[in-house]
């Protein structure tokens, strides 16, 4: 897959660009689904390697976790210390990026 050069565009050439590799990466995903494209998404995110914190407000205590990858429903992935995976699920859990906190919403 070539992009086009640094020079300028119109927005036409740039919407086509876009559309064409859209559909590359569809075809791609509806022929073999997301397992496909994993490699290349998580070659691109921020989040692979990543410490954080998570917090259970029950219990107030704050457990060390690295970000691994994607569980397979889709969720961020992680591992504490002892090597426990934790599956974290956006229903109810807020992240705050910038101190790498996660704490379960009230």
């Amino acid at each position: 897959m070539t992009f086009l050069n640094a020079e300028k565009v119109g927005r036409e050439k740039l919407l086509a660009k876009i559309l064409e590799c859209f559909e590359d990466y569809y075809q791609i995903f509806d022929s073999k689904g997301f397992k496909a494209l994993e490699p290349l998404y998580l070659s691109h995110w921020l989040h692979s390697g990543q410490k954080v914190h998570f917090r259970n407000v029950d219990s107030q205590k704050s457990i060390a976790l690295q970000i691994q990858g994607l569980s397979s429903s889709g969720c961020l992935l992680a591992v504490d210390e002892r090597g426990e995976l934790y599956e974290l699920s956006p229903d109810g859990n807020s992240f705050d990026f910038f101190s790498g906190l996660i704490h379960r919403k009230l």
